[in-house]
């Protein structure tokens, strides 16, 4: 049997230059079915295309299905390109529910999988989200199950309950994390300053030492409060300008060296990072209060204008919203506030101007 990483690299290598060619879903379904096929050893038997689903007085068509003895996974195809957001997701759901499969394959520029837990009346949910790159730990494991020979509901289902409880374990460690940063860090400062005190350090001393240091969310990464503040420290130390690029940590570079732009505080902001967005939602949330928060939740699967080329990438969210491998997806506006943010870099312009149209219209 064809280890499950050659198979995927094979799967990667032959998709990989279709994925910016343009082309259809119809185009990309023959081409995926002949991997199909050709990879992981399916044949027509095993592989139903456009399966009948009744939905209502409608009848709708899913894309594919891999069908063995005791095990069936449904797979919606979608054109390279388009985004595989809730819509999307929504419309797999209910393909799985009404033919009663447990397993769906969501396949587009990316692949998600999704895992039906009957043993609960919760709609299905997302395990793993991935890119087609050869290095993919969840594409070879998935190359794996998907393999013909080695093709069963059992093997199907360890492999979404693994990722579940690795999400799991991602969002314990999310929320201790979370636990830790509240109130400016003092809990870790609490911990901190009993371990120096364990270490024979005067408490008064602990106390003002703690006071002035500020706790950050990630290593490296700079409120917009506090870019002013260490660009200054930056420029007296004879450092060049401090830059943030799109992961938001901070680096330093030469002006000349970088397409940037300049904001009020002072520092260089590389052009559609996503610091950049931070800075203009923040922006446009202090001079529009109240705005955003009216649209806390209609995100694409609960309003057409938002689903809409117009508006499809504001997204908010009344919660943090945390991806199948554990990645927060969101940041914090406000209270009660979250925005998406995890963006290519190719799309946070686009992010960007939307941003800007919605709050010059005010609102949808």
């Amino acid at each position: 049997m064809v280890a499950g990483s050659e198979m995927w690299a094979n799967l990667c290598h032959n998709l990989a230059p279709l994925l910016t060619a343009g082309l259809s879903e119809e185009v990309f379904q023959k081409v995926f079915e002949a991997q199909l096929k050709t990879v992981f050893g399916w044949d027509d038997a095993g592989m139903q295309v456009k399966i009948p689903v009744p939905m209502g007085r409608s009848l709708k068509q899913a894309d594919l299905m891999l069908v063995a003895p005791g095990a069936r996974v449904v797979i919606e195809m979608k054109r390279p390109g388009l985004e595989l957001g809730s819509n999307e997701a929504g419309q797999l759901i209910s393909y799985m529910r009404i033919l009663g499969t447990r397993f769906g394959l969501l396949v587009g520029s990316r692949i998600k999988v999704f895992y039906d837990d009957d043993s609960t009346d919760e709609n299905p949910v997302e395990v793993a989200d991935f890119a087609f790159d050869a290095g993919s730990e969840d594409g070879i494991e998935l190359a794996n199950v998907l393999e013909r020979n080695a093709f069963t509901e059992p093997r199907l289902r360890d492999y979404c309950v693994e990722r579940i409880k690795r999400q799991q374990s991602a969002k314990a460690l999310l929320d201790l994390k979370n636990r830790l940063l509240a109130d400016n860090g003092q809990r870790i400062k609490d911990i901190v300053k009993a371990k120096l005190i364990q270490d024979g350090y005067k408490e008064a001393g602990i106390d003002s030492l703690l006071d002035g240091i500020a706790i950050l969310r990630e290593p490296g990464e700079v409120s917009l409060s506090s870019r002013s503040a260490l660009d200054s420290i930056y420029r007296t130390a004879g450092q060049s300008q401090l830059s943030v690029n799109s992961n938001a940590k901070l680096r330093t570079s030469s002006p000349a060296t970088q397409r940037s732009t300049r904001h009020n505080s002072g520092a260089v902001l590389t052009r559609g990072s996503l610091s950049e967005l931070v800075e203009t939602i923040e922006r446009l949330d202090r001079e529009n209060p109240g705005l955003l928060r009216k649209y806390v939740g209609l995100n694409a699967s609960k309003n057409s204008a938002l689903r809409s080329r117009e508006f499809n990438k504001i997204k908010l969210y009344p919660n943090q919203v945390v991806g199948a491998s554990g990645t927060v997806l969101t940041k914090e506006l406000s209270p009660g506030i979250y925005y998406y943010s995890t963006f290519s870099s190719v799309r946070i312009p686009d992010a960007i101007r939307q941003y800007e149209q919605f709050f010059r219209q005010g609102g949808i």
